[in-house]
């Protein structure tokens, strides 16, 4: 694509909000239609009906393009059917002639992330339509629109295949979990986490002026450094000074822990490892420090399962913020083999991790090819 001058937005597609619908009317049931809230849009579905009135402005169909407005600026085709668009989300209502919807929608979505980044916040960001309008836009001729898009989908269909390659992997380890819990039940202890673990506690949130980003210190992990099983310590980690780990001892993360986070998002789990560095934790963030009957990666994989995080997801106290009791947690059930079937599960634990490593690293290099070619087609290199 030769380069192009940038046009308005607003000139070429018009954006359309939700409504606000009473919430009283809402179901689980199935009566009326579901409603699309932000948590819908990328998931492609909804599990929540409004048997009310509705004006037929607020309907959906599949194959409406849908924007979270609220939070994440995410921007997805919508395949649930019939359903009504509810407040702080948007969709595409029209787009002009000489515009091609899915190169309008190749083009949002990483402009949305980009407005994303610097649009500031005290607590949840927001997008308004206004903004949309305002966009500009590279507008080539529709052919060579439609010639952009089917690079990017080719392109886009490599990054698709790792991710369910990713989502294979996990399923045939937790699988394996499984298996290996009801193999020789027999040999099993069925017990919970509060007999089996010589210590479970959560962490303590100092005042602001004890954290920093700094990179110097103590990481103070929070629930998004829970990551795929492994505690993450990057840019986005906050640390605490060494005089604050001092005074939160309690919370203080050991070599063979296993962090569970107890509220916000339910259910991460992380195994710290033996070669970290001292690490602390908030309140949402829960220590499971297991005995002599259980070893560390097993414990880990237990949380894991899909029988625990069963329980997980029926003891979940939900409230303006979903909460896990320590209470909670120690009485979680688990299944545990003797000491012997455990070494050997860990065998099949560290092959699934290295499978998952190597997945996630092809992953990263398609992801930043993908975006250098976005780059490329936006700015008429292509």
């Amino acid at each position: 694509m030769s380069s192009v001058d940038l046009v308005s937005l607003g000139e070429h597609a018009t954006f359309f909000s939700g409504f606000a619908f009473e919430a009283s009317r809402f179901n689980t049931e199935g009566k009326g239609l579901p409603v699309v809230r932000i948590r819908d849009v990328m998931r492609g579905h909804s599990e929540t009906f409004y048997d009310g009135p509705f004006d037929s402005r607020f309907v959906v169909e599949s194959g409406d393009y849908l924007i979270g407005m609220d939070g994440e600026f995410n921007l997805a085709r919508w395949g649930g059917g019939r359903a009504l668009l509810n407040q702080r989300v948007a969709k595409i209502a029209s787009v002009s002639p000489s515009v091609d919807r899915d190169f309008l929608f190749r083009f949002l979505v990483p402009e949305l992330k980009r407005i994303e980044a610097v649009t500031p916040s005290v607590t949840v960001k927001h997008l308004s339509t206004k903004v949309l309008a305002q966009m500009t836009i590279p507008l080539p001729p529709l052919d060579e629109q439609r010639r952009i898009v089917r690079v990017l989908d080719s392109a886009d269909v490599l990054r698709s295949r790792r991710i369910a390659a990713g989502r294979g992997l996990r399923e045939l380890y937790r699988g394996a979990l499984d298996r290996s819990l009801v193999v020789s039940a027999a040999r099993q202890l069925k017990t919970s986490i509060g007999e089996v673990a010589d210590f479970v506690t959560k962490g303590t949130t100092p005042t602001s002026v004890g954290l920093s980003y700094t990179e110097q210190g103590v990481p103070f992990i929070r629930v998004q450094d829970l990551d795929d099983g492994v505690v993450r310590v990057d840019s986005d980690t906050l640390f605490i000074s060494r005089a604050t780990d001092q005074e939160l001892a309690r919370s203080r993360i050991h070599a063979g822990d296993v962090l569970v986070s107890i509220a916000g998002t339910i259910g991460r789990v992380a195994l710290v490892p033996d070669d970290g560095p001292d690490m602390n934790c908030n309140q949402a963030v829960a220590i499971v420090r297991g005995g002599a009957a259980v070893r560390p990666r097993f414990l880990r994989a237990a949380l894991e399962s899909h029988s625990v995080q069963s329980q997980i997801r029926k003891s979940t106290v939900t409230g303006t913020i979903s909460n896990l009791s320590l209470a909670q947690v120690r009485a979680l059930s688990v299944r545990v083999p003797p000491l012997a079937d455990q070494i050997r599960f860990e065998r099949i634990d560290e092959a699934h991790r290295a499978a998952l490593r190597r997945n996630a690293a092809h992953l990263t290099m398609l992801n930043a090819l993908f975006s250098s070619l976005e780059h490329r087609a936006f700015a008429g290199e292509l």
